[in-house]
């Protein structure tokens, strides 16, 4: 993957006279306090132009409010290339997914035949997803298979949602021509006829706004996966979950019924040589600040952070500091996510 980190898009500049004590730990830092960096560098999985980006800045924001550290956010090109540069060291803090990080660790998807150390640990989970392939309303497309041979953009490499269709197509067989671009590339190529389908993902109960962007001149619909391509995918894939919704799900497609799409679960986090101390300020600034995040981004107005620990597969750990604050405030999470080094 190329070393150099995007455009900085914004920064959250905090000054250091934040006051400190309302998110200290009741224990001293295992760290001097001198050794901390002086600014943090934290990915967004997102760009710019995704109903997703306010959230990630918001994420950036309350760690800098809790941390008192100036924190700057950067886009690098989707979860999988977020979690690589922290791996690699260009950034400090970022937004992951589940399934990219078991990825990661087992040498799939990105990856393929090249597992990282299992180093990244989790601070929290942020919110989680859905990726629901939108066709026209009147394409002729009603089903997975329906895309063979059709244009398809499946996301940025480097996303998670772009493993999710990739995983799709590679396990039910389905040859398809490959749009590559940047999303609004993709989304002018849908409007104007040259991409059959384009891959995103959802959280909430809301269409992106790329698709919004899209239905205000033409009419969509998602397309889902039966039972038994599910079984078929997992089978192949079995890190790649699956979530249905009820019918009425999307205020924005109110004949859409009950469907299944592949689902995708959110999550912060750093290396494991990230201060333990940071870490805990970070994580409890975002769990108790959690409200801030659902004021700027719909998908996270129904969504348990704390609740969603369970989810964590044995593999995937989390850091010290946010095992600290969960225990401070009796949060459950499961025994096997308690990171080797603090065994």
């Amino acid at each position: 993957m190329k070393k150099k980190v995007f455009s900085i898009l914004i920064a959250l500049v905090l000054g250091t006279s934040l006051a400190l004590a309302a998110c200290a730990a009741p224990a001293p830092a295992p760290e001097a306090e001198s050794e901390w960096p002086k600014t943090l560098l934290f990915g967004s999985s997102s760009p710019p132009t995704s109903s997703w980006y306010p959230a990630q800045c918001k994420a950036a924001e309350l760690g800098a409010r809790g941390t008192g550290i100036p924190t700057t956010v950067t886009m690098v090109g989707g979860s999988v290339a977020t979690l690589q540069a922290i791996y690699d060291g260009e950034l400090d803090v970022g937004h992951l997914t589940l399934i990219g990080h078991y990825e990661s660790i087992h040498g799939k998807g990105f990856w393929e035949g090249k597992p990282l150390e299992n180093r990244i640990r989790v601070f929290y989970f942020r919110n989680g997803g859905v990726c629901p392939p939108a066709v026209r309303a009147d394409s002729g497309i009603d089903s997975i298979a329906d895309m063979e041979g059709k244009v398809v953009y499946c996301g940025y490499p480097g996303s998670s949602h772009y493993s999710v269709y990739a995983a799709y197509f590679d396990a039910l067989g389905i040859e398809y021509e490959e749009f590559v671009g940047s999303l609004p590339d993709a989304v002018a190529a849908f409007k104007d006829g040259r991409l059959d389908v384009l891959g995103k993902m959802t959280s909430g109960r809301s269409v992106d706004a790329s698709h919004l962007d899209i239905m205000s001149t033409i009419d969509i619909k998602f397309v889902g996966v039966t039972e038994e391509e599910t079984k078929i995918v997992q089978a192949k894939y079995p890190y790649v979950s699956f979530r249905t919704v009820p019918a009425g799900w999307y205020p924005q497609l109110p004949d859409l019924g009950e469907i299944t799409f592949g689902a995708i679960e959110c999550t912060g986090g750093a290396d494991k040589d990230f201060p333990e101390e940071l870490a805990y300020r970070w994580t409890k600034s975002y769990i108790e600040n959690y409200d801030e995040c659902r004021a700027v981004f719909a998908g996270a107005k129904d969504y348990n952070p704390t609740a969603a620990l369970m989810q964590l597969p044995p593999d995937i750990k989390l850091h010290p500091g946010a095992v600290r604050y969960y225990r401070e405030v009796g949060v459950e999470f499961p025994e096997s996510a308690i990171p080797p080094e603090m065994k």
